[in-house]
């Protein structure tokens, strides 16, 4: 780091008042920085890991490059010459001049637009019985972590924040907990959009008011996205947050009849956003969906019962960057600029194989976007383990938590006596257990041949259990019908938090 100094910029070495304390970040730093000043003169400036929780008149913080944050007053905050930058503080010398901070800087750390890509927070979630609080609120302090760290210029979150829509008190203190430290600790935008498990009226609860503060709630639809602009040497990049929405609804708001399926409800949504599109300016979408030919797990709420529920991935072509929530395991859909996170924790044993991480996105003047998968620490991994009843007990293998939360699949055809009771004394978040020799002849012949049954929809699970009662398949026509009174019991279930 090249030297950091403070010095008069108007003549004469006056002092200035030793007991006042101000903190800031210069330029592209964007880490915060505290100097005491003693006298007008060189003085060494000390970096701190803390945040910044307070800022008063006497204070400076500029996070951003311009012209996102200026010192009122006093015009632009700092400029950038010859790879240094320079901080006029709000705090005048006695001598009528302006505290001046100096640093040399590298000039390629004032490249890319920089942010944070996460989605599906599911705050609540309740996992085989345990309250999983305390491990979002472990996971999500890494998350804050990586933002000061990486000096991310926003944070995207792709929806369902919450796991259903009426939130326990402790996943909404958790929110705003995490929101708090971000947009008033760290001075980062947070842009957060509504998704299929959310109530979109509660999460957009005072979203006008929130947004002067730079916390942007996209929950309920409507016909004018929102749309918040970021700027950085290059130029203006637009974030447009589209919240989920069921295909009823955006017909409704849109007044298009020839919506019938997500598919076009999106690609309807797109069209607008685009049209609100400046022309030249870089773009950035929020969303959440199913695309088509992506992987999902059982954890994920269907979007579609019985009808299609996917859209294409190339409903989002045009933007340099789209943010999708919905899919728990981070990956691509479709192109390399489409992007999902994936979820926060693992929600399901058939995601003890994801890496879960959060995306880095450097989006350079041209829209040519980077993404980097930072990988997220959980405090109990979601794991697997398969063997004999005597093998499990003796212990995990080598490397291996025995704190992690588990399912174990026990090989033995045989009766045995307690055997949660007994293999929980070895491995204390034993949550589930299974025995498939078990199934044979018995539920094996419910499910079918190879077939789990925590995999299949709604509809493939009434299906077969029409078959068995009936003895008879399932018409389109019955299909259908139930399909209707599916979604309408869901919609419902979701707005009455069950």
């Amino acid at each position: 780091m090249g030297g950091l100094y403070a010095s008069g910029n108007s003549g004469g070495a006056a002092p200035v008042p030793s007991h006042q304390e101000f903190r800031f970040a210069i330029g592209s730093l964007r880490g915060p920085l505290t100097y005491t000043p003693a006298q007008f003169c060189i003085q060494p400036i000390n970096f701190f890991t803390e945040n910044i929780n307070e800022v008063s008149n006497s204070q400076v913080l500029i996070r951003n490059s311009p012209p996102r944050y200026s010192c009122p007053g006093h015009g632009q905050g700092w400029q950038k010459t010859r790879g240094k930058v320079e901080l006029y503080s709000l705090f005048p010398s006695t001598s009528g001049g302006l505290l001046q901070t100096t640093s040399d800087l590298p000039e390629e750390d004032e490249c890319d637009m920089r942010f944070l890509h996460t989605a599906d927070w599911h705050l609540g979630r309740i996992f085989y019985g345990v309250h999983l609080t305390d491990d979002q609120a472990w996971v999500l302090d890494d998350l804050i972590r990586l933002a000061s760290d990486s000096r991310a210029e926003a944070v995207l979150v792709s929806g369902d924040i919450y796991d259903r829509a009426v939130p326990p008190p402790d996943a909404v203190k958790l929110l705003d907990e995490t929101l708090s430290r971000l947009v008033l600790g760290l001075r980062i935008p947070v842009i957060l959009i509504a998704g299929n498990h959310d109530s979109p009226e509660r999460l957009g609860f005072a979203s006008q008011v929130l947004a002067a503060r730079n916390l942007h709630l996209a929950g309920v639809l409507s016909p004018n996205p929102v749309c918040v602009t970021l700027k950085d040497r290059y130029g203006p990049v637009c974030v447009h947050a589209l919240p989920y929405a069921e295909p009823p609804l955006v017909r409704e708001r849109l007044g298009r009849e020839d919506i019938c399926d997500h598919d076009s409800a999106m690609k309807a949504l797109v069209e607008r956003v685009k049209q609100s599109q400046p022309t030249g300016a870089r773009s950035v979408l929020v969303a959440h969906a199913f695309v088509a030919g992506s992987e999902g797990s059982e954890s994920e709420r269907s979007l579609s019962v019985g009808g299609a529920g996917t859209v294409s991935s190339g409903c989002f072509d045009g933007f340099d960057y789209v943010a999708l929530g919905h899919l728990h395991r981070p990956q691509r859909a479709g192109a390399d600029n489409i992007q999902y996170a994936g979820s926060l924790l693992g929600y399901s044993f058939s995601e003890a194989s994801h890496a879960k991480s959060v995306n880095l996105v450097d989006l350079d003047a041209a829209g040519k976007c980077s993404v980097e998968r930072v990988p997220l620490s959980p405090r109990h991994a979601i794991r697997c383990i398969r063997g004999s009843f005597s093998e499990l007990l003796s212990g995990p293998e080598s490397g291996q938590s025995p704190e992690d939360y588990l399912m174990a699949v026990l090989t033995d055809r045989g009766p045995i006596l307690d055997a949660r009771g007994k293999l929980s004394l070895v491995y204390p978040n034993l949550l589930h257990i299974e025995r498939p020799y078990l199934a044979e002849g018995g539920e094996e012949q419910v499910r079918g041949p190879g077939r789990d049954h925590r995999g299949l929809s709604d509809l493939e699970l009434f299906r077969a259990f029409f078959s068995q009662v009936t003895g008879e398949d399932l018409n389109p026509e019955q299909a259908k019908a139930y399909a209707h009174i599916a979604e309408n019991v869901h919609r419902d279930e979701r707005e009455a938090g069950s």
